[in-house]
């Protein structure tokens, strides 16, 4: 099966404003391919169609056909992803524990990764967003539990 992701980027700061503002280079979305194998997400493959840093959006629809919206921003420790659009939980418990997200009661849930493991660079935090996702899709069609 081939799987087709959107994601769009900005790039590291490359450009000045004319107040000496370093300015982001926005990049033009991205169709990702072949980037599932056997239902899993496949890294390499990955980090051959997307840079190393940026900030960004991803649009993925799961292997169940379930739709999510992740936006990935860097921090000083890695990247944080941001949850922005995903389907609901179905009477399913929706906790922080049961889904593996924070930032539940603000307006920017994103997905719980413990610290000092938080993704490095942006091709593996598009992986983890994809793997959450599957978890997720699994979670909310069977019930089967993260762990």
């Amino acid at each position: 099966m081939v799987l087709t992701l959107s994601i769009e980027w900005v790039t590291d700061l490359d450009q000045s404003d004319a107040m000496g503002s370093r300015l982001p280079i926005a990049q033009a979305p991205t169709e990702l391919k072949n980037v599932y194998s056997g239902g899993t997400p496949i890294l390499a493959s990955i980090r051959q169609q997307v840079p190393q840093h940026g900030d960004g959006r991803l649009s993925h629809q799961s292997l169940s056909d379930d739709f999510f919206v992740f936006r990935f921003e860097r921090t000083p420790d890695g990247y944080d992803i941001f949850i922005e659009q995903q389907r609901d939980y179905g009477g399913r418990a929706c906790d922080a524990a049961a889904t593996h997200r924070l930032g539940l009661s603000s307006d920017r849930p994103r997905i719980c990764i413990g610290p000092g493991k938080e993704p490095r660079d942006l091709p593996t935090a598009i992986f983890l967003a994809m793997l959450w996702a599957e978890r997720t899709s699994r979670y909310i069609r069977d019930g089967v539990p993260w762990s």
